[in-house]
């Protein structure tokens, strides 16, 4: 049921050759799509990043979340995965450095319908790739891999269904040493996942960063994964005073204020650190 393949290959060929004003079109075209992965090749020893295959030797973060459909039918088509990547990097006050904790979520959701041509029931085996030496909690099938940590599991989803994976892990200390954080994100070919990563760091900290949407020491990256990406950013002590996040209004008497961070108790009780002003401009008199 393949053979076509041979047929159409033969037929695009000759129409390629056969359209000498197309080739700067075509040419670019495969390039867009050797890019994003639409197209990867096979080499005997690999010399291109076109191969997809995983970096040697990484020392940074790494997320890369796999499946592979072994039901038969072409269900890949209607299941449509979201990945959130959850990371807090904390100072270990006891041992020094620094703990770095995971929480992946990835959603899968299956919008096929029973009718549908070749749709059905999804069955798949999924695949995460984290840092080598991550301790991984839950119960998951850890595959021999001399690079990476591997969990695999098996699913099943019927259309319509969807379900949530999660993964809970600490990142080796090694990944972060205090200055400067990376993460690759690696795409399975042929997909069109969307990412979103969230980090918090430290009271007292910064993040500076050109990939990610950072505030203080909270930052976020979201955008659907065309290619491999690799996004860091930067810690820095904290520039910023603390910041007013709102008030509540208890009583005529009685205003409390929440602020962005934590505030050193004789700050916080100074009263010469606050002022209170009128903003009624329409009613003066009030």
């Amino acid at each position: 049921r393949k053979g076509v393949l041979k047929d159409l290959a033969k037929r695009l060929l000759k129409r390629a050759i056969a359209s000498p004003g197309k080739y700067r079109a075509l040419s670019k075209l495969i390039a867009h799509e050797l890019e994003t992965k639409n197209i990867i090749l096979w080499f005997k020893n690999s010399m291109s990043g076109y191969d997809d295959s995983f970096p040697k030797d990484w020392k940074y973060d790494f997320l890369a979340f796999n499946s592979a459909n072994y039901g038969g039918m072409k269900t890949d088509r209607y299941i449509k995965r979201n990945v959130r990547y959850f990371l807090t990097i904390d100072r270990d006050d006891v041992n020094g450095g620094y703990v770095l904790n995971s929480d992946v979520e990835v959603t899968m959701l299956h919008t096929g319908g029973e009718n549908v041509p070749l749709s059905g029931e999804y069955s798949g085996y999924v695949r995460l790739y984290l840092p080598k030496n991550a301790v991984l909690d839950g119960d998951f099938y850890i595959e021999p891999n001399d690079d990476y940590l591997v969990a695999g599991k098996i699913v099943k989803l019927k259309p319509g269904e969807n379900l949530k994976l999660n993964y809970k892990y600490e990142l080796p200390r090694t990944i972060f040493d205090g200055g400067t954080y990376k993460l690759r994100l690696q795409k399975q070919p042929g997909t069109n996942d969307h990412y979103s990563v969230y980090v918090r760091t430290t009271d007292g900290t910064s993040i500076e960063s050109g990939s990610f949407e950072s505030r203080e020491n909270t930052a976020s990256f979201e955008g659907t994964l065309e290619s491999d990406l690799d996004i860091s950013f930067s810690v820095i002590s904290d520039k910023f005073p603390p910041r007013l996040v709102f008030q509540d209004f208890l009583d005529p008497d009685t205003i409390v204020l929440h602020f962005n961070e934590i505030l050193p108790s004789s700050a916080a009780i100074d009263s010469l650190n606050y002022k209170v002003s009128d903003l009624n401009v329409k009613r003066p008199e009030i």
